[in-house]
């Protein structure tokens, strides 16, 4: 289980006023999503695979299955900096812009450099 406070930050995916779905390398260079709740009580941080970030970035799947289909059974929420673990059903709800597919997302929150380099 990865410590967010360890992860370095590689770029942000959805960005409005501040990180909304960030992606992190961890010292091993595994990848971890850090996705802003809607309620705006932090981040919760888990793991993805390239794979999976294509099909997000494909819009064959939405955050929520992003989410759903990642190996981290446990998650880190951090708040502030405060971080606990919790079970990944505790925030399946949660995710802002949890239920929207990539392609619906408004162009101004999305990143260039994201999209470069993941393709389309």
């Amino acid at each position: 289980m990865i410590d967010p406070r360890n992860l370095k930050k590689e770029l942000d995916i959805l960005n409005s006023e501040g990180t909304i779905l960030g992606l992190y390398n961890d010292p091993k260079n595994n990848l971890f999503l850090g996705a802003f709740l809607k309620d705006g009580t932090g981040t919760v941080y888990f793991s993805v695979d390239i794979d999976s970030l294509k099909n997000y970035l494909q819009s064959k799947i939405n955050l929520f299955d992003l989410y759903k289909t990642s190996d981290s059974f446990l998650i880190k929420h951090k708040f502030k900096k405060e971080v606990k673990t919790y079970l990944k059903e505790d925030f399946l709800d949660s995710l802002q812009c949890g239920t929207d597919f990539y392609k619906d997302i408004p162009e101004s929150m999305k990143s260039v450099e994201f999209e470069r380099k993941y393709g389309r």
